[in-house]
């Protein structure tokens, strides 16, 4: 980032301050059956390890570099593509950089054996990647070529390369050998720019297939079906924990003062005004927000409490204190003076901001022309300068010298390409446009705050503005503001409660309100939604109420929350009280509330507090202890969150895994089961930990083999070692220990050139269920040479229901040679096997096979007389697309299903084809009353895509039919169909 860079020009020292940041993995969508029921479908068994049942729902946490380790895809030729959500500020086009930044140091080879970064980005490419880094901001001006051009062209013209040789980047791409970095696709300012700069990414990356890529989004700004998580898997950006804050601190004074006992002093210092300021430390896990706090704290030597506080300060230290630290005078500036700067800020701030959403066909956001840039300047120098008289030519040239001053010694606003500029982050600009909004307001001309308010109320666009506004009212008028929200005629809000959330979220800015009573009515109102439960007010509302509520915390109002919500909840909903005391209370105070509470007599509580102790981070003995001893709960749920939270505490010292190594020696299935769990997430000292799980593979109980094999998936440390134990049990007598050494190679990251040939005769293995593993793993590793593809294809035959189904799961995954797989996969269509009939559907989708006889298939299944072959048909359809006119009537008369699988199964896959059919809308708002939670849940999903795309009709009839029905004891999937239409329009 910019701001990070300015200091003394250390823009090189990138590496040395950056922190690798955590990305969490989205699951793939789900499919209308889990794998538990594919066991029971093919012989109502429990031989299959448990370990199995989730394989394809994802979740995973972990380093941003791991995505690196560039497994190919299951499509042919194809590499491996991501995708990485993040909200502002949370370091995406950092990491893009420092990806970038990596890669094209010198001497790649010699640097590679120190660089762990560059060693994964190597494992399955050539020797070199050439970073292809790519802002989308500026991309979307350049519609008017293919992507291709357009980097030559910029190559050209801001990389100052006079002329590039003939074929550059044809060559490393052609050859496998970029890696390429599509930087802000939310930065395409409407939806429909956004979807057209995706389907020219597809392309462009399916005419250079060989080369890895990843593409970065806010969430805001992204719709799922841009890029399908079969195809590209999706990762969220987490915010810093409390280790990647400490260590963040550390480098930036490192990096910056020389004197290892000054900067210990600097380091100290701000580490323990973080401690003594929760609301402001809470901040920092955004680590744009960390950067300008860190910022602050160099020059200032204290930090404000208020966020705008926070952001007045970093403003004061970007625009005048950081060079008149270093004694430095702005140069070529002739009428303004230091003082101007921030008043000429803000002017610019506000007219950006109302830029940004001018027309749904404005370009890049925030992202503004210089000669734009200067013609507003221009005018606003005149008008600031009234006593100078300035002629039209000398407020310009003056002009153009303060863009110059701001981009360069500052960082205010960056530039884009070529001419065109923008504010580092939208952050400033809220801050500075709210500024303005208040300078207008400093003639006690309130309105203009209340017009603001009634125009842009429910505007995502302008939330944080009007927050920031909002916290600096005096009490009385602050009173009036909250008065005024609360009263505003916005649509829907006795089921939405918009009203109310921003109410909230002004709260939790900690504003002085002169009416205490106003305060406990909003607050009671939130609570009375927290103890409704999700059936009555939806999922969403209840996740807004909890996060609003969150944010109170360190406010004057958090006791007051906190005391309500005891109340509340104590008898009826028990099982929340843990989350709020973590988001309320001290570390301290919170901790020892829910160790109490990890002695309840329910389930339900005891496995809240185990999760809220994971989130709280509180690395104590009593902590640890306790969460050990949960691992031998009688409650299965309670021991998964024990050993989760364990994982997430990161407790790896010598004595808890010394004690979750001795709990792999106890009598109970269940203990060993999650000690194992809780080793894999702990990650730590794997040479004492990977002989133990090595061994647990040969456990009597097929479960706990499972869990070891997903453990050592999980391990860091000696690969080599991990992958010759495993090979070795290869060959075991043992068919369970055969069977499980085979599923944790398959969950492991390495090399598969080892493993392969040593899995391939194991196809030929007497134990079916063996075989059938290697068959899975082989598909996972993603090795779709023509041997394997030689090897699985007699498979599809086999005599074992089992094997011939995972053959299929494998040649779907793997693609291959569709003319040879796809009639195999057809013939299996008519198997014997209902589970078999349903895994070749389900394959066929994966492939995405164009071929004539698919679809005709597909639909022959909607008659079968399993109802779980009709479900997985109908999801096998939804992933084809094709011809929709031909399905949808299929799936609209099986809306009407007497089994709730097919019912929700025909939803879902509604949800994708029915976007053209009047039909659709009214037959899944049937469904909102159904028996079935699974079945209001599908139809809600389907309603808020397909209600996008009939615009205010939708919204309107949904809104109606909860009118209609406002007494169904389960509205709350109604609600949420409600509440994500409406929200996408905010966004838009």
């Amino acid at each position: 980032m910019a701001i990070a860079a300015k200091e003394g020009d250390r823009s090189q020292q990138l590496e040395t301050i950056f922190v690798m940041p955590d990305v969490l993995e989205e699951a793939k969508p789900e499919l209308p059956l889990s794998i538990a029921d594919f066991e029971k479908a093919a012989n109502k068994s429990k031989r299959q390890p448990r370990s199995l049942q989730g394989l394809e729902r994802g979740g995973r946490s972990l380093p941003a570099e791991e995505i690196l380790e560039l497994a190919p895809s299951p499509q042919k030729n194809q590499q491996r593509r991501v995708v990485i959500l993040g909200e502002p500020g949370s370091g995406k086009t950092t990491l893009l950089a420092h990806f970038a930044v990596e890669l094209a140091k010198d001497n790649l080879a010699d640097n590679r054996a120190n660089n762990p970064a560059q060693n994964k980005l190597a494992k399955s490419a050539e020797p070199d990647l050439l970073p292809i880094l790519i802002s989308v901001r500026d991309l979307v001006g350049h519609l008017d070529v293919s992507i291709l051009d357009y980097l030559r062209q910029f190559a050209e013209k801001n990389l100052e390369i006079a002329s590039l040789p003939g074929g550059f980047f044809e060559y490393w791409l052609e050859g496998g050998r970029a890696l390429i970095l599509l930087d802000g696709l939310d930065e395409a300012a409407s939806e429909t720019k956004r979807r057209q700069i995706a389907e020219r990414i597809e392309l462009f990356l399916a005419e250079y297939p060989r080369n890895p890529a990843i593409i970065t989004s806010r969430p805001a700004g992204y719709r799922h079906d841009f890029f399908r998580t079969a195809d590209m898997p999706h990762y969220t950006m987490q915010p810093f924990d409390d280790a990647k804050i400490e260590e963040f601190i550390d480098n930036w004074y490192e990096s910056r003062i020389e004197d290892p006992q000054e900067a210990g002093r600097w380091k100290k210092s701000l580490k323990n005004a973080l401690d003594e300021q929760e609301a402001i430390k809470q901040l920092t896990r955004n680590p744009l927000l960390l950067t300008i706090i860190s910022l602050i704290h160099r020059y200032e030597a204290h930090l404000p409490k208020e966020r705008y506080k926070l952001y007045e300060s970093a403003v004061q230290t970007l625009l005048i204190n950081w060079d008149k630290k270093r004694e430095l005078e702005p140069r070529d500036l002739e009428y303004l003076v230091p003082n101007d700067f921030k008043r000429l800020m803000e002017r610019l701030a506000y007219w950006v901001h109302c830029q940004a959403i001018a027309g749904e066909e404005g370009e890049g956001g925030t992202l503004i022309e210089r000669e734009e840039l200067i013609e507003q300047l221009t005018q606003y120098i005149k008008e600031l300068k009234p006593m100078k008289q300035l002629q039209r030519y000398e407020a310009k040239l003056e002009a153009g010298c303060f863009v110059d001053y701001i981009r360069e010694r500052t960082g205010l606003l960056n530039e884009y390409g070529v001419d065109k500029y923008a504010f580092v982050h939208k952050t400033f600009q809220e801050y500075l446009a709210a500024e303005e909004i208040r300078y207008r307001q400093e003639d006690d001309d309130f309105e203009e705050v209340l017009e603001h308010i009634e125009k842009y109320l429910h505007n995502s666009h302008w939330r944080e503005v009007l927050l920031l506004l909002i916290a600096q009212q005096k009490p009385k008028k602050a009173t009036k503001v909250l008065r005024k929200i609360l009263e505003q005629p916005t649509p829907y809000e006795s089921w939405l409660h918009r009203n109310l959330f921003f109410a909230g979220r002004c709260l939790a800015e900690d504003i002085e309100v002169s009416d205490p009573d106003l305060v406990k009515n909003i607050l009671e109102q939130f609570v009375d939604l927290e103890a409704k439960g999700h059936y009555r007010v939806g999922d969403r509302v209840r996740s807004e109420v909890f996060k609003v509520l969150s944010s109170l915390s360190q406010t004057q109002f958090d006791e007051t929350a906190l005391e309500l919500l005891q109340e509340r909840l104590r008898d009826s909903n028990k099982g929340r009280l843990p989350k709020y005391w973590a988001a309320f209370a001290t570390k301290e105070v919170a901790t020892k509330a829910i160790l109490l509470m990890l002695k309840d007599e329910s389930d339900s509580v005891r496995g809240s507090a185990a999760s809220a102790l994971g989130k709280l981070g509180g690395k104590s003995e009593a902590v640890i202890s306790k969460l050990l001893s949960l691992l031998k709960d009688e409650s299965d749920s309670v021991r998964v969150n024990a050993a989760s939270a364990l994982g997430k505490l990161g407790g790896n010292s010598e004595a808890v895994i010394s004690e979750l190594l001795s709990l792999l020696k106890n009598e109970s299935e269940d203990v060993r089961i999650n000690a194992a769990s809780a080793l894999g997430k702990l990650r730590g000292n794997s040479e004492a930990v990977i002989p133990r799980l090595l061994s647990l593979l040969k456990d009597r109980s097929y479960w706990v083999r499972g869990e070891a094999a997903n453990a050592l998936g999980k391990l860091e440390g000696d690969s080599e070692a991990l992958v010759s134990g495993l090979l070795s049990l290869l060959k075991d007598e043992s068919e369970e220990v055969r069977r499980s050494a085979a599923y944790a190679l398959g969950k492991l990251k390495g090399d598969s050139e080892a493993v392969v040939p040593e899995l391939l005769p194991l196809l030929k293995d007497e134990s079916d269920w063996v075989c059938g593993i290697a068959v899975y793993v082989l598909g996972k590793l993603g090795d779709n040479s023509e041997a394997v593809i030689t090897e699985l294809l007699p498979l599809l035959k086999n005599e074992s229901k089992w094997v011939r189904a995972i053959a299929a799961v494998a040649l779907g995954e793997l693609g291959g040679d569709s003319e040879a797989v796809v009639p195999g996969l057809l013939a299996l269509l008519k198997d014997k096997s209902e589970w078999v009939r349903a895994i070749a559907a389900l394959a066929l989708s994966e492939l995405g096979s164009d071929s004539e006889a698919v679809v005709p298939g597909l639909l022959f299944l909607l008659k079968d007389e399993s109802n779980f072959v009709r479900a997985i048909a109908m999801y096998a359809l939804s992933q084809l697309g094709g011809d929709s006119e031909a399905v949808v009537p299929e799936l609209l008369s099986l809306l009407k299903d007497e089994n709730d699988l097919v019912r929700g199964s025909a939803a879902s896959a509604l949800r994708e084809l029915g976007g053209n059919s009047e039909a659709v809308i009214p037959g899944l708002l049937s469904l909102l009353k159904d028996d079935s939670d699974l079945v209001r849940s599908k139809a809600a999903d389907a309603l808020v895509k397909l209600g996008k795309s009939y615009g205010k009709g939708a919204e309107a009839i949904i809104a109606q039919w909860i009118e209609d029905n406002r007494d169904f004891e389960n509205l709350g999937d109604a609600i949420d169909t409600l509440w994500d239409i409406t929200s996408e329009e905010e966004k838009n």
